[in-house]
């Protein structure tokens, strides 16, 4: 009777993880084809990262959540197992243990694998963005559109912030993740620079530039906002510099 009590256990718990397998496959096909499919649409970008983000905080949430589940599951079946004691099922029970801790091992290390693969699509979605923001503001620039290449500069330095944050989070050998960080940290802090200086040069001496200026003063305020968020303190510098010389600005602005 014990012994069927056992086996009902066991195959109980071995159903419970292959389903958690199972879910953990589909979702994984299911999100990996929505992110192939959003980086093809490069005028979609804001969404597209959005998105990424909904997902690297729904697989945090998933990894510790099944992780304590499983963890329960095994400490109850490990449980009741203790409580059959004769010495006959010693060697089994003993054998059935390494079993499930393997599988819980195997099913911990398969969801921190997916995770590392959305992370480093998220990296690579951000750097593709804020290249494609740094063209844009160069255009800008070009045809003498001074205040569309200043706020595509910030956006440009956002997404390199947000990527920042991510290969922070992101396991990887020491050498190369020191790399990927001073990578994003300088190219951040040169976009960071040339908004500065399209600022000073090209729009603070041009009164027509106030009613723009004014009319975007909200979007413009969001992204510094959003950098100053930033772990790295030069990056907080700079955005205090360039807030400073809005705020120098804004004084010559037409009230409405």
């Amino acid at each position: 009777m014990k012994k069927g009590i056992l086996s009902f256990i066991l195959l109980c718990s071995i159903l419970i993880l292959n389903a958690q397998s199972v879910k953990i496959d589909s979702n994984s096909i299911k999100l990996q084809k929505r992110i192939e499919k959003l980086e093809k649409e490069i005028i979609s970008q804001g969404n597209e990262i959005k998105i990424l983000n909904e997902r690297k905080d729904y697989y945090q949430n998933t990894l510790s959540d099944q992780t304590t589940r499983f963890s329960i599951i095994i400490g109850a079946i490990i449980s009741l197992i203790g409580l059959i004691t004769f010495v006959g099922y010693k060697s089994e029970i003993k054998k059935n243990r390494a079993s499930f801790e393997k599988l819980l091992e195997i099913a911990v290390n398969e969801q921190k694998e997916f995770k590392q693969r959305v992370f480093k699509l998220l990296i690579k979605t951000y750097k593709s963005s804020a290249n494609n923001n740094t063209m844009i503001s160069e255009e800008f620039s070009r045809l003498d559109l001074h205040i569309g290449s200043f706020i595509h500069k910030l956006i440009s330095a956002k997404n390199l912030n947000d990527c920042y944050d991510v290969v922070l989070t992101l396991e990887m050998e020491n050498d190369k993740k020191i790399k990927e960080l001073n990578d994003c940290k300088d190219s951040l802090l040169v976009n960071l620079f040339d908004a500065q200086e399209v600022f000073s040069n090209n729009i603070r001496n041009d009164l027509k530039n106030t009613l723009i200026i004014k009319d975007r003063e909200k979007e413009i305020y969001f992204y510094l906002n959003e950098i100053a968020k930033s772990e790295l303190s030069e990056v907080r510098d700079e955005i205090s510099k360039i807030r400073a010389d809005l705020l120098r600005f804004k004084p010559t602005m037409p009230n409405t």
